[in-house]
């Protein structure tokens, strides 16, 4: 394949990777406020705001500009996101700190960001290596992944979840994040990275996980009687 195809390909897929993920976030913080529930676990959403911000504003000369473009995006809406989880988080905490405070609730979201940022910060010069912000994202994507699953069975029910939602997290973390990086990126392309096969087994693993949250959401939908396209009760 010769590198202008491959550079197209790259574009294209995580274009579509970064539209997917967009869409994602849009549709989490809407049914957030209209649920009055988080969308994203706190873990979750601290290694993304970690790993976004410092792709976008720390570590520029490792990225392409489109990349770039795509990663200030995702941490505009990561700031709706954070502020859904100062108002409503304290909920979700209560199935590990029954008495949790709302004091503590924001001390605790204030270390994970933190956290977050740092672990990011740390990883890729420690390796001093693009690709190991790549493979730290994986390891992020697993992570958030198995996260959807466990707020879901804690929660059980729906409330802040959305079918959408774990559908285009699946296309856009899995289909098009996941092959691009693990199957078509070149170095001296775009993204100027070899092909990896750790993050390719990570995709696999992401999309086993996202794919168990996408069947338990559906089976969620169906014990609550409501359908899965419009939440409206099913006759």
């Amino acid at each position: 394949m010769s590198m202008a195809t491959t550079n197209l390909l790259e574009m294209v897929m995580f274009g579509l990777s970064g539209l997917c993920w967009c869409i994602t976030y849009i549709v989490i913080f809407y049914r957030g406020f209209k649920d009055k529930a988080v969308g994203m676990p706190l873990l979750a959403l601290s290694l993304n705001i970690g790993w976004e911000f410092i792709m976008s504003f720390v570590y520029t000369s490792q990225t392409s500009a489109p990349f770039r473009f795509v990663c200030i995006c995702w941490v505009a809406i990561d700031i709706v996101l954070l502020i859904q989880e100062f108002m409503y988080g304290k909920e979700d905490m209560k199935y590990f700190f029954p008495n949790i405070t709302s004091g503590w609730h924001k001390i605790i979201v204030i270390i994970a960001v933190i956290g977050g940022y740092y672990f990011t910060y740390y990883a890729i010069p420690a390796w001093n290596n693009y690709q190991t912000g790549m493979f730290a994202a994986a390891l992020m994507n697993v992570s958030m992944s198995y996260l959807f699953v466990t707020m879901l069975i804690n929660r059980g029910s729906i409330k802040g979840q959305s079918f959408y939602i774990a559908l285009f997290k699946l296309l856009g973390t899995d289909l098009f994040g996941g092959v691009t990086f693990g199957f078509i990126v070149r170095k001296g392309s775009l993204m100027n990275t070899n092909p990896s096969p750790l993050i390719a087994y990570l995709d696999v693993v992401c999309l086993v996980f996202d794919l168990m949250y996408l069947i338990m959401l559906i089976n969620q939908y169906h014990k609550e009687g409501l359908s899965v396209w419009t939440r409206k009760p099913l006759k």
